[in-house]
């Protein structure tokens, strides 16, 4: 996935940050669920899962450096469009909603690097479940 934060961002974002670890097949964030931030993983793996037809179906997988929970953080809802699943067990940076708006408005850098992340993660994400269906 792509990624244009520097480390500075990187370094300032963690600084900022809540460290939160999940066991194994631990749900991190239901669907639908509100969401308080945005998380980048620091070890370990998150599956992204949504329900149909009574199953859960993996529609992504995240691993170290990546950030999860951008969708929700975006949108004015705030809702969760899916499941995130520890995969195994996993460590993450959470930084909050708040913290990461006053953030994005204080760095105009750090600001356009992160959207750029968020849209392209998106983006490669969408094009990943549109080739494979």
């Amino acid at each position: 996935m792509a990624n244009f934060l520097t480390d500075e961002d990187l370094n300032l974002l963690e600084s900022n940050a809540e460290i939160v670890s999940y066991k194994a097949d631990e749900t991190i964030l239901s669907h639908r669920d509100e969401n308080t931030g945005v998380y980048w993983v620091r070890k370990g793996f998150v599956r992204i899962e949504l329900s149909r037809l009574y199953q859960d179906i993996v529609i992504a997988g995240i691993g170290p450096g990546e950030m999860f929970a951008e969708m929700s953080y975006l949108l004015a809802d705030h809702k969760a469009t899916s499941a995130v699943v520890a995969h195994q067990d996993v460590e993450a940076m959470l930084v909050d909603r708040e913290t990461l708006d006053r953030l994005l408005a204080e760095n105009e850098g750090l600001a356009a690097r992160f959207y750029k992340t968020a849209a392209i993660t998106l983006a490669e994400r969408l094009k990943s479940q549109t080739q494979s269906s």
